[in-house]
């Protein structure tokens, strides 16, 4: 049984694991059980050509001009969607929510500054985010959308070799120094940095120098740095082995959490590993009960740039969108009703992401890990088939696997039972430490 890595860590390293978990709870603020976030993706038109790209985006030809039929909605269009979320919000007063706009690279867009301006005039500027690769954006740009989003991501995969060898730049050149570069610029202006969200996705290949580059960016001013995970989705969905263990996250977490200790940085793992973590060693209810989305405080889905909606950010191309129901841009549809019609969105959260069901009716209350995550390991794992070989019957049937990135996962049908003798040996030595009532 591979859980007992979790025993390998010092009392210094379980305190920091408690401290960090208890302000991840509080700054999710889980007693809000009605928040929304959307993924607004505007365009699958990239500058680059990230080989674990997870909307498979398009690497546009160099000096090749991009027709906004390529990005897929219009601006009008692109209104039209905005504005049915916005009749959806407005129709919940009390609904907390927050609209994400991200791509392929959205400044690809011509009107990208517009939208995001028109974004915050219907529903807020803290209610508005945007994530750009940092090549092409400028900090003049950036500064005209300041008074307009809360929140700015950019993702750097690693030191400069790896980041470089990773995104295979269109244009050429040095894409680690080129948005390194904008990020400086923007530390220079306290309102800039303030927004400014780091991330990277771990792989096999670069876990190791995850801490090194946490050290770098601390050097140059960052303040707020988050590792989301591997997904098998888009072109990561043949990349099986790059994709990081359970122990391989458990490891990660505790090196994420001592650095930014050590270098006062705001970090944390993906949302869904560190649900795991706070119900198996915390001992606390993460699954938030009937809501919209996800089993998790906030319902998390997607917009792709044809108006379709799904039920999780993670799941817009292929095989996922075999899962796609009706177009926000068809005429007499609301957001609503396609979050409603049979075998939409809430049919799929009804039926496959329940306490009940997910990760094979595991009794352990966290927010379930992830759907997407333990499907699409499910099918690689077992079946191997391609992206264009996966039916809708195979998405369905896979949607209740466990999670891999959890220590009680034994295979994608099995876990090890939370009240395993053995592995209430690991539970209690946290409980006792973090002095739980058993």
């Amino acid at each position: 049984m591979g859980f007992h890595y979790l025993l390998n860590v010092s009392k210094k390293q379980m305190e920091l694991i408690r401290k960090h978990l208890l302000r991840r709870l509080h700054d999710k603020n889980l007693e809000k059980k009605d928040g929304l976030s959307i993924v607004y993706d505007l365009t699958y038109m990239c500058n680059q050509g990230c080989p674990g790209c997870c909307v498979s985006a398009i690497a546009y030809k160099k000096g090749k001009e991009i027709t906004m039929e390529e990005h897929g909605s219009n601006t009008n269009e692109v209104y039209k969607i905005l504005s049915k979320i916005k009749e959806f919000v407005d129709s919940r007063p009390e609904l907390d929510f927050f609209l994400d706009f991200g791509g392929g690279e959205l400044s690809l867009r011509p009107d990208y500054k517009d939208i995001i301006k028109t974004a915050a005039s219907m529903f807020g500027s803290e209610s508005i985010g945007m994530n750009t690769n940092g090549t092409l954006i400028s900090i003049e740009d950036l500064l005209e959308l300041d008074p307009y989003i809360s929140y700015i991501g950019i993702s750097i995969d690693g030191l400069e070799e790896y980041h470089n060898r990773w995104r295979k730049s269109v244009e050429g050149g040095n894409s680690f120094q080129r948005t390194m570069n904008l990020i400086k610029k923007m530390l220079e202006y306290p309102s800039l940095a303030n927004k400014l969200d780091i991330t990277t996705v771990p792989t096999k290949k670069n876990l190791h120098e995850i801490k090194e580059l946490m050290h770098y960016l601390h050097s140059i001013g960052i303040k707020n740095y988050s590792v989301h995970r591997a997904m098998q989705v888009g072109r990561f969905w043949y990349k099986d082995d790059l994709v990081p263990s359970n122990e391989d996250y458990f490891k990660l977490f505790l090196e994420i959490i001592e650095t930014g200790e050590e270098l006062g940085m705001n970090v944390h793992l993906h949302h869904s590993i560190e649900s795991i973590y706070t119900a198996l060693l915390l001992g606390v209810n993460t699954y938030a009960g009937d809501n919209i989305g996800n089993p998790d405080r906030k319902a998390s889905l997607a917009i792709d740039p044809w108006g379709r909606i799904f039920f999780d950010p993670w799941c817009t191309v292929e095989p996922w969108d075999k899962l796609a129901k009706s177009s926000l841009l068809n005429e007499d549809t609301t957001f609503e009703q396609i979050l409603r019609e049979h075998g939409g969105v809430q049919d799929l959260i009804d039926s496959y992401c329940r306490k009940d069901i997910r990760c094979k009716g595991c009794p352990v209350a966290c927010s379930g890990g992830n759907r997407i995550a333990s499907a699409a390991n499910h099918i690689r794992s077992n079946f191997g088939l391609s992206a264009r070989e996966v039916t809708k019957e195979h998405l369905l049937t896979a949607m209740d696997s466990v999670d891999p990135a959890c220590p009680l996962y034994k295979n994608s049908s099995e876990y090890i039972n939370y009240n395993d003798s053995e592995f209430q040996k690991v539970v209690d030595k946290y409980h006792t430490f973090f002095n739980i009532p058993q």
